[in-house]
């Protein structure tokens, strides 16, 4: 409010105010009452819009005289705006493999309070792979912090916060959403360290011996495995001559019949490269047994003439000779009992006396002019 007064009397003493206009902007804000001198707002005033205003008033009687005033008007700043983050550039997928300090978004801030309420402190997320750096002015960079790991964080949704210095402070904020691209930074691992399996001898060429898996962490194309033995040799024979393994699924197969008495283990090398490019296979031992037929493991021969119609009979010899058919397993097991309880069961007794070995009930096959005869030892015959 303004006050002016008049020493004249009556209707020369009276006092009336006016406003020159000095800008449009001036007359929307402020009212002058003619009568009182009262200033009052016409709207809210905005620190950011303008923080001072000048006024001239005039006071005036009923004649020609008249007296002017300055009025000035300071706005002070309150903490009323938020600051203001924008994106002005940003990534969308960034691969796992980048190196720390990569780019990954550009920021500008601003606050249009003033003093502290128009500082702007800016923050990530913690325990993300990021950092805020400042370059340059009001703006803003995230870079990586380390390395990336796809296979333990596929996305990431970053949230970006911009705090004034005001009480109570007022905020922003923006997600920064990176998808992380995979590369083939992992090896396939097989489930298992190590694969054994036993095969029986005269086994069918194409018989499944055993399947193999493996997994990789890897995604997409890269996490595609396929299985391929090594190379080596077997007996002076190509290792994929006798068994083969199907690239798909890891099933591995016989080629061809296998014979005990030849060959009595093979060990195997896969080794696991993914589609894409360079081979990051992991080699593991696997171990395949071949097993002897264990019917007539060994057998016993001495010449014997029979009758076509000779019946059961106790045979006795002063000597017999043997061979065993099969040799031995390396390394060598517990010896062990050529013929089992099992085997001795219902045979008749034998007399210590008598000739070392006993045969007893043939076995004809067919029209065979040869019978084979099972033996029975008074002696404990052990394989070696």
């Amino acid at each position: 409010t303004v006050t002016a007064t008049d020493a004249d009397e009556g209707l020369n003493g009276h006092v009336e105010y006016s406003m020159k206009k000095a800008t449009d902007m001036t007359s929307d804000i402020f009212h002058l009452d003619t009568e009182t001198g009262a200033i009052k707002l016409l709207r809210v005033l905005d620190f950011e819009e303008a923080d001072l205003y000048q006024l001239e008033v005039r006071a005036h009687d009923s004649g020609a005289l008249f007296d002017k005033a300055k009025v000035t008007i300071t706005v002070t700043d309150v903490n009323d705006n938020a600051p203001e983050l924008t994106v002005t550039s940003k990534l969308n997928e960034i691969s796992e493999d980048a190196q720390p300090g990569t780019v990954v978004a550009l920021l500008h801030m601003q606050d249009r309070d003033s003093g502290a309420n128009g500082e702007v402190h800016c923050s990530l997320d913690k325990d993300v792979p990021f950092r805020l750096e400042k370059s340059y002015e009001d703006y803003y960079r995230v870079v990586t912090a380390r390395e990336l790991d796809r296979e333990q964080v596929s996305e990431y949704n970053v949230t970006v916060r911009a705090a004034d210095g005001g009480s109570p402070a007022l905020q922003s904020s923006a997600v920064l959403a990176l998808r992380v691209l995979d590369v083939t930074d992992n090896a396939p691992v097989f489930l298992e360290e190590r694969y054994s399996a036993r095969l029986a001898e005269n086994n069918a060429a194409g018989a499944l011996v055993l399947t193999v898996r493996a997994t990789d962490a890897d995604w997409g194309q890269n996490a595609r495995v396929r299985y391929r033995l090594a190379e080596g040799r077997v007996r002076g024979a190509p290792l994929s001559s006798y068994v083969s393994v199907q690239a798909e699924t890891g099933a591995l197969y016989a080629l061809r019949s296998l014979d005990y008495e030849q060959l009595r283990e093979l060990q195997l090398w896969h080794l696991l490269p993914p589609d894409s490019g360079a081979l990051r296979g992991v080699p593991v031992s696997h171990f395949v047994g071949i097993d002897g037929v264990r019917a007539f493991l060994h057998s016993y021969s001495h010449d014997v003439s029979l009758t076509a119609d000779s019946r059961k009979s106790h045979l006795r010899f002063s000597a017999a000779s043997c061979c065993d058919t099969l040799p031995a397993r390396p390394p060598p097991d517990e010896p062990a009992p050529l013929l089992g309880d099992e085997d001795l069961a219902g045979a008749p007794p034998l007399d210590p006396a008598a000739a070392p070995v006993s045969l007893f009930e043939p076995h004809c096959f067919g029209d065979a002019s040869l019978s084979h005869f099972h033996a029975l030892s008074s002696h404990n015959l052990c394989s070696n």
